[in-house]
C-alpha cells in the first residue's frame, strides 16, 4: 500500500509540472481570434462569418472491456475518459467527467474549470475530438493500482460566443497521456500526465 501511495504522489506531482501542457488540451492556451478592424462610416456593412450551432453529441458509453480490474480494463477506462473529455468540452456536461476523476487530479480539475468557464460565459466548443492511436497499460498492485499510456491525436477546436463569433481556436495535435488509475468497485482516474511532444 505504501508503494501505491508513493506512486500516486509521484505521478500527481509530475502531472502538476505538466499543467501548462495539459491546459493546451483543455483549450486554455488556444489562439485568440482578433476582432474585426473597425470600418469607416462610408464603408459598406460587413456581416461577420458565424459558426453554425453544433448538433448535440451523444454521451459516450462505458465499454464492457472496462468492467474488470485488469490491465485491459484500465486501458479501456483511460480511453473512455478521453471520450468523455470531448463530450464534456462540446456539451458542457461534467457529470461523468467528475464522477471518474479523483478530487486531487490536477489535469482533471483543469479541464473541469475550463469547461465550467465556457458554460458560465454561454460559450460553445466544437472539435476537440480525441482519437487514440496507440495504447498500453501495466499492473502495479493486482486488483487495485494500474497505469495506462495513450498516444492520441486531438482535432482542432473552436470556442464561440452566444452569437456564434469564434473567440479562440486550438490547433490540437498529438499527445502522449500517462494515467494513474485505481480500482475500487469501479475505476477512478487519479492523475494524468501530458506530453505534448510524443516520443518517437
Amino acid at each position: 500500500m505504501h508503494t501505491s501511495r508513493r506512486l500516486r504522489k509521484s505521478i500527481t506531482v509530475r502531472a502538476a509540472t505538466a499543467l501548462a501542457l495539459a491546459l493546451s488540451l483543455a483549450a486554455c492556451t488556444n489562439k485568440v481570434v482578433a476582432p474585426d478592424e473597425p470600418t469607416s462610416a462610408t464603408s459598406p456593412t460587413v456581416t461577420d462569418s458565424l459558426t453554425p450551432t453544433p448538433a448535440p453529441i451523444p454521451r459516450p458509453t462505458f465499454p464492457e472491456s472496462g468492467n474488470s480490474a485488469t490491465v485491459d480494463g484500465a486501458v479501456a477506462a483511460a480511453k473512455y475518459f478521453m471520450a468523455v473529455y470531448t463530450y464534456a468540452r462540446q456539451s458542457g456536461d461534467l457529470s461523468e467527467w467528475n464522477a471518474l476523476a479523483a478530487d486531487d487530479c490536477t489535469f482533471c480539475n483543469a479541464v473541469s474549470a475550463s469547461v465550467k468557464a465556457a458554460v458560465d460565459a454561454g460559450h460553445t466548443v466544437t472539435g476537440a475530438t480525441v482519437s487514440v492511436l496507440e495504447s498500453a497499460g501495466s499492473e502495479i498492485t493486482a486488483g487495485e493500482w494500474y497505469t495506462a499510456t495513450l498516444r492520441v491525436d486531438e482535432a482542432p477546436s473552436q470556442e464561440s460566443d452566444r452569437s456564434g463569433r469564434v473567440l479562440t481556436e486550438g490547433g490540437g495535435g498529438p499527445h502522449d497521456l500517462f494515467f494513474a488509475i485505481s480500482w475500487n468497485d469501479g475505476w477512478q482516474i487519479d492523475a494524468v500526465d501530458v506530453n505534448a511532444t510524443p516520443s518517437k
